[in-house]
C-alpha cells in the first residue's frame, strides 16, 4: 500500500462546518427491563481542520455518538446539534456529511474506476462533463494514492486499499463532514499508520474528520488533533491529545513514563484509578465544556449549503474550481427547495445509472447467471425426458398437468431462494448510500426492479421453453407466449416474494419461512385439493395464492381455446376432448385473461409493498 501523497490540496472545502452538542441523551429499549440510557448528557464541540477520535472501552457509547451527530440514530435522542451555531437542519446536514461504517460496503464485482464513475455520476450534476468527471476521479485516486488499483476488482483489494476506495467514493461530492466508525478496525500495525495519516490530510484541508478508534497506538493518537473519552455513556476527558496526560496529572493520576498514553487513559476509563477519581473527571469534563470559551461557535451567518465561496486560507485546486464553474452555468432555471436539500442529478439520472451497475453486477455474479442458467437447463432436460411426448396424450391427462405444475414449482424455488439469500448482503450498501445521499429510495427500487426482470424472464423463459417442447405440448405460437407469459409472471412474483422475505429477516429466518410460504401457496392454489372443497372459512385464502391464478391460466391456456382432440392409443380415452377435462376441473375456457391480468396485478402490488418494506426497514435501521 503506498503512502498517500501529503501537501497537496486537490479537494477544497466549501464551507467548513462546526458541530456543537449539549444536552445529549440517548436512550434504547431493554426488553422487559424498559429504556436503557446509553449517552448521558453529553456536551462538546467539533471544529473544521481538525481530526477528531472518539475513544474508550467497549460498550462506553463511542458508535452511538457518532452516529447520533452523524444523523444515523434519531429515535430516542433529546438534547441539541447545533452547526455552524445553529439547530440542525438533519435532512440538509446528511447532504453536507458522510458516513463510512466500520465494515468497509463496496461492491465487490465492480473495478475501483468503475466504482468511482458510478459515484461520480451520481454524486456530480449532469451539467458537469464526463471528462470533468473522469478527471476529478483520477485525481481523487491519485490524492488517495491507490490509482494504481484502478483496474482492480473491490473484492481483490487489500484491506487498506478497500478503506480508501470508501473513502475516496465519498469524497467526489468533497463534503465539509466526515464520519468513519473504526476506521483502523481489522488493519495491520503500518496500514493503520497510513489510514490515519490520510484521515489526519483530509482534515487539514479544512473538513471536519469525526472517527471512533478503539485502541491506538502513541505513534497513531499523536496524529489526531483532537480527543473525546467516553466510558459508562459520560465523557471523561475533551480537548487536545497533547494537554490529556498534564490535565489528568491534575487530579493525580499519572501516566507512567514511557508508558502508551491510550493504554492509560482506557485504564482510567474502565475504573482501574477507583470510582472516585472516574467521577472527578466526569464532573470536570461538563464543567469546562459548559464553559463559554468552549461554546463559542463560528458565525452562524456561515451558509449551511453546498455552493459558497470556501475560507480563503483553503487553497482551491482548478479542476474543482472547473467543476462548480460548469455546475452553475448550466443552472438556469430557477430551482424551489435549496440546492443542498437535492440529490445532485435527478431520479431518471439515478435510475440510469444505477441499473447499469445492477447489470454489471448481475452479468459478473457467477452464481446468479451462470448457476443459475445452468440449474434452470440441467432441471428443464430431465424433465423433458422423464416427460417426453406427455402434453398430447390422453391417456396421462393428470400426468401432463402434474408435469407443468412442478414447472412452475422450479421457477418459483429457483426465483425465490436465490433472492433471499443474495440480498440480505446488498443491504449494507444500500443502507449507507442512501445515508449519504447519493440516490432516492425511489430510484434505487426502480433500476432494482427493472434490472431484475430481464434476468428472471430470460432464465424462465429458456427452461420453460425447454419443457414445452420437449413434453410436447400444442404446437402453437399463441398458446406458448401465452403459456411463457404466466411463468414469468410467477417468476417476478416470486423474486419479489423472496426480496420482502431478506428484508424483513435475518437471512436464517428468511430461509426457513420461504419455504414455508411456497407450501402454503401450493395448498391454496387448486391443484392438490380444488377450491371448492376446501372449508368456507377458509377458502378467501385461496385468492391470495397467485399459484392458484397461475394453475388455472395455464389450463385455460393449454387444454382451452378449442384445442383439437389428444392422441389415444386405447379402445377408450376419457379425456380425448381437452374441453372435458376443462368442465370436471371448472375451469372456464375463458378465464386465462382474467388469470393473466390478476397475475400482472400481482407483480405490481407486491413490487410497491416490497418498497415500502425497504423503506421501513432503513427507518428501523435509524
Amino acid at each position: 500500500m503506498k503512502k498517500p501523497p501529503g501537501g497537496r490540496s486537490h479537494l477544497p472545502v466549501t464551507n467548513p462546518l462546526e458541530i456543537t452538542y449539549s444536552g445529549l441523551h440517548y436512550c434504547v429499549r431493554d426488553g422487559r427491563r424498559g429504556m436503557k440510557e446509553i449517552l448521558k448528557g453529553l456536551d462538546g464541540r467539533m471544529k473544521p481542520g481538525e481530526l477528531t477520535a472518539i475513544m474508550g472501552p467497549s460498550g462506553a457509547g463511542k458508535t452511538c455518538l457518532m452516529n447520533v451527530l452523524a444523523g444515523y440514530r434519531v429515535k430516542g435522542v433529546t438534547g441539541s446539534v447545533e452547526v455552524n451555531g445553529r439547530e440542525r437542519d438533519l435532512r440538509v446536514f446528511r447532504h453536507l456529511s458522510t458516513y463510512i461504517p466500520q465494515q468497509d460496503q463496496t461492491i465487490p464485482t465492480l473495478t475501483v474506476m468503475e466504482s468511482m464513475l458510478v459515484a461520480a455520476s451520481l454524486k456530480l450534476p449532469s451539467s458537469v462533463s464526463f471528462e470533468d468527471k473522469l478527471a476529478a476521479v483520477e485525481e481523487i485516486l491519485e490524492h488517495l494514492g491507490i490509482q494504481h488499483c484502478a483496474k482492480t476488482k473491490a473484492g481483490h483489494l487489500s484491506g487498506g486499499e478497500r478503506k480508501r476506495l470508501c473513502i475516496a467514493m465519498e469524497l467526489v461530492s468533497n463534503p465539509p463532514v466526515l464520519f468513519l466508525d473504526e476506521p483502523t478496525n481489522a488493519l495491520d500495525s503500518s496500514t493503520c499508520l497510513q489510514c490515519v495519516s490520510l484521515l489526519r490530510m483530509l482534515a487539514h484541508e479544512g473538513r471536519s474528520v469525526i472517527c471512533t478508534i478503539h485502541h491506538p497506538s502513541a505513534k497513531i493518537l499523536e496524529m489526531f488533533d483532537h480527543l473525546i473519552i467516553l466510558t459508562e455513556g459520560q465523557c471523561l476527558y475533551h480537548g487536545t491529545i497533547s494537554s490529556m496526560v498534564t490535565y489528568l496529572r491534575q487530579f493525580g493520576l499519572h501516566c507512567p513514563p514511557y508508558h502508551n498514553p491510550a493504554d492509560f487513559v482506557m485504564d482510567v476509563a474502565v475504573g482501574d484509578n477507583g470510582r472516585e477519581a472516574m467521577n472527578t473527571l466526569f464532573a470536570a469534563a461538563k464543567a469546562e465544556a459548559t464553559t463559554p470559551s468552549k461554546r463559542e461557535g463560528p458565525d452562524p451567518q456561515v451558509p449551511l449549503c453546498l455552493e459558497g465561496k470556501p475560507p480563503p486560507s483553503t487553497t482551491v485546486s482548478g479542476l474543482w474550481n472547473r467543476l462548480n464553474n460548469s455546475a452553475r452555468r448550466a443552472e438556469t432555471k430557477p430551482r424551489s427547495t435549496p440546492p443542498c436539500t437535492q440529490y445532485p442529478v435527478s431520479f431518471a439520472v439515478q435510475v440510469k445509472y444505477l441499473f447499469m451497475r445492477f447489470y454489471k453486477i448481475n452479468t459478473r455474479d457467477w452464481m446468479l447467471l451462470h448457476i443459475r442458467l445452468g440449474a434452470h437447463v440441467l432441471v428443464a432436460l430431465f424433465l423433458g425426458f422423464l416427460f417426453s411426448g406427455l402434453g398430447d396424450n390422453a391417456t396421462n391427462v393428470h400426468g401432463n398437468v402434474g408435469t407443468l405444475y412442478f414447472s412452475v414449482l422450479f421457477v418459483v424455488c429457483g426465483s425465490m431462494m436465490p433472492t433471499v439469500v443474495t440480498y440480505p448482503l446488498e443491504f449494507p450498501v444500500l443502507r449507507k448510500e442512501t445515508l449519504n445521499k447519493w440516490y432516492s429510495l425511489k430510484a434505487y427500487h426502480m433500476a432494482k426492479t427493472l434490472s431484475d426482470i430481464p434476468f428472471a424472464a430470460f432464465c424462465t423463459s429458456v427452461y420453460l421453453t425447454i419443457t414445452y417442447f420437449m413434453t410436447a405440448q400444442p404446437m402453437d405460437a399463441d398458446r406458448f407466449f401465452r403459456y411463457l407469459a404466466l411463468g414469468v409472471y410467477v417468476a417476478l412474483i416470486s423474486q419479489t416474494l423472496g426480496f420482502m422475505f431478506g428484508t424483513i429477516f435475518p437471512i436464517q429466518t428468511a430461509a426457513f419461512l420461504s419455504p414455508v410460504a411456497i407450501i402454503m401457496f401450493i395448498l391454496f392454489s387448486g391443484f392438490l385439493l380444488s377450491v371448492k372443497s376446501i372449508p368456507g372459512y377458509l377458502r378467501w385464502l385461496s385468492h391470495l395464492s397467485f399459484l392458484k391464478y397461475y394453475f388455472e391460466g395455464t389450463m385455460s391456456c393449454i387444454y382451452g381455446n378449442n384445442r383439437p382432440d389428444l392422441q389415444c392409443d386405447k379402445p377408450y380415452c376419457h379425456f380425448k376432448d381437452p374441453d372435458k377435462f376443462l368442465r370436471e376441473l371448472t375451469i372456464d375456457d375463458f378465464v386465462y385473461w382474467k388469470d393473466f391480468w390478476v397475475l400482472l396485478l400481482f407483480v405490481v402490488i407486491l413490487r410497491l409493498l416490497a418498497y415500502f418494506v425497504l423503506r421501513w426497514k432503513l427507518h428501523r435501521a435509524r
